[in-house]
């Protein structure tokens, strides 16, 4: 049976961008990310690096069998009569191979994010794609850290560096870089490595698709529901029961509910005094408070002042938890802060546990 259903087709974003090297694919639930980019990848001939955050991911695409097939290429075995099966190789490792009587090809190697040491030492620089596949962690996985440092950003990059090895001192173009995600955070460990946290809210909130950078070779696709619209045979499902809760807006339009952003606007600084700047990494946040209803502003708009802060150094971080965290978490949760990105107000709301105080 050939599935008519259209689906998210990857190459369609390389062709408008193929400069990228890193592209970020986000979006509601059920548009086929995933079945698109594999099956566009079978059908080129080019091999891929399928990634899963965790091993125990890799063990749960390698452990069905004839009669419960669990792993991605289901349904395009399914729709194009290809009989591609996982095998494990061991922990964190494993390859996908289409066989066809007494024949074998392999399609996709297949990897765990978390096992960089089963990783390192395996050549997979013949692959042209690595794909990681739900790059945003649900919420409450307690798998995942948001400590300051070393985090899924630092492995994926450094899982990438393994399988590009020398590809382009060989004359190669590298290894493109392609990762999916549901609208369930726009908070990640990876998009905050990659900065990707105040792209993806500028795309939610202006109502834009595509975002791409050409000095950092980075596309951002932020699949809305004009895109890809809640189908006919949809609306009779779990669509009719959840219809206008929240749940529904994430599942089936792409809403990040889970996110809060209220708080974030762009204001002038007229009749506001400066009263604190705190660095973090290469950025710098200026803190204005209105002097008219003492609101707080947190901007990039440079301004001196004598209480200042460097987020990179421990010291000024225990410094500020100290002295001016309680106050700034004051004026967040009584509505007299407002921050000109996303990532600021994650940054100040979230001050404890992401540098593990």
């Amino acid at each position: 049976m050939t599935n008519k259903r259209r689906y998210y087709d990857f190459f369609e974003d390389e062709k408008k961008y193929p400069d990228a090297v890193v592209y970020v694919v986000v979006s509601q639930r059920g548009v086929g990310k995933t079945y698109g980019f594999l099956r566009g990848a079978m059908e080129r001939g080019k091999k891929c690096i399928y990634m899963k955050r965790t091993i125990d991911d890799v063990n749960t695409v390698c452990m069905g069998d004839e009669l419960a097939d669990i792993n991605p290429y289901k349904p395009i075995n399914r729709d194009y009569g290809c009989n591609v099966t996982p095998v494990k190789l061991r922990k964190g490792l494993g390859y996908f191979k289409d066989i066809q009587g007494e024949q074998e090809t392999l399609v996709a190697y297949l990897a765990a994010l978390n096992a960089l040491k089963t990783i390192r030492g395996v050549d997979f620089s013949d692959a042209d794609y690595c794909c990681l596949d739900e790059f945003c962690p649900t919420i409450g996985d307690n798998n995942v850290k948001r400590k300051a440092g070393a985090s899924e950003g630092d492995q994926l990059l450094d899982c990438y560096m393994t399988f590009e090895r020398d590809r382009t001192d060989r004359g190669l173009p590298p290894i493109k870089l392609v990762l999916f995600s549901n609208s369930d955070n726009v908070i990640s460990p990876i998009a905050e490595t990659l900065e990707l946290v105040d792209i993806i809210s500028n795309l939610a909130a202006s109502g834009q698709a595509y975002y791409y950078d050409p000095d950092r070779l980075i596309m951002v696709h932020l699949i809305t529901d004009k895109e890809y619209p809640v189908t006919e045979a949809q609306r009779h499902g779990i669509y009719a029961t959840m219809k206008n809760t929240d749940w529904a807006r994430k599942a089936f339009g792409g809403a990040f509910v889970n996110n809060d952003f209220s708080l974030i606007d762009k204001k002038t600084i007229n009749h506001s005094t400066c009263i604190m700047s705190c660095t973090y990494k290469d950025k710098t946040i200026y803190v204005y408070e209105n002097m008219d209803n003492s609101r707080l502003y947190f901007t990039h708009i440079p301004h001196q002042t004598r209480l200042v802060y460097n987020f990179n150094k421990e010291s000024d971080r225990i410094r500020y938890m100290r002295y001016d965290n309680i106050l700034i978490r004051n004026a967040i949760m009584n509505n007299q802060a407002v921050f000109e990105t996303y990532s600021m107000y994650d940054l100040f709301l979230n001050f404890v546990k992401k540098f593990a105080l």
